[in-house]
Order: C-alpha cells, then sequence, then structure tokens
C-alpha cells in the first residue's frame, strides 16, 4: 500500500487494482439471493397438456420432423436415380464398344 498526497487534503490510503471490485460483486451477489422471488413458469414448462402453446410447440416439432423426412427422401431418391443410370449405362457400354470396332474405331 502507497500513500498519496493531494492539495491540502492530506495523506491518502491507495487501495491495489480491483479490490472495491470484488466487493460490489460480493454484495450484488448477496442482494440478489436475499430478494430472490420464485420465477413464474408457462405453460409449457409448468406442464399443461391442453394449453394452447403446448399445441402449437407440438405442431411445429411435427412440421420440422416433416421437412426433415422429406429432404431425407429426395436424397435416397436422387441417388436411387443415380444408381439406376449407371446401370443402364453399363449395360449399354459392351453394344457401343461393338458398334465402335466394326465401324474402324470411331464414328
Amino acid at each position: 500500500m502507497t500513500t498519496l498526497e493531494e492539495k491540502g487534503t492530506g495523506p491518502r490510503q491507495v487501495l491495489p487494482t480491483g479490490a472495491g471490485k470484488s466487493h460490489v460483486a460480493v454484495l450484488a451477489i448477496w442482494m440478489s439471493a436475499a430478494f430472490a422471488t420464485p420465477a413464474l413458469a408457462c405453460p409449457v414448462c409448468f406442464g399443461a397438456p391442453d394449453s394452447p402453446q403446448v399445441k402449437g410447440m407440438q405442431m411445429g416439432i411435427l412440421a420440422l420432423l416433416g421437412v426433415t423426412v422429406v429432404m431425407l427422401g429426395a436424397f435416397a431418391t436422387f441417388f436411387l436415380y443415380l444408381r439406376r443410370r449407371l446401370r443402364v449405362a453399363e449395360m449399354m457400354e459392351p453394344a457401343s464398344a461393338v458398334q465402335q470396332a466394326a465401324h474402324g474405331g470411331s464414328f
């Protein structure tokens, strides 16, 4: 601790940096704990299964699941389509090779 003289006031004690901040934090925590009130829960958190908020949340979940299923189905359909095209191309390849050999190798 050091002392600092100001104009006409005499010596003054200087606190280390941050010492006053910890007291404020402790006081704030103590005040929030001392004057805490119970939180009022909404119908979703409280558990009212027939409230409009719960029904809306359930419909939102179903909508998101529907979008997910549609997108996964679209990906699966696309890859099945690619597999079918690959099989058709593999079946057509030997026939076109025979045609190229009969015509001198090129068209």
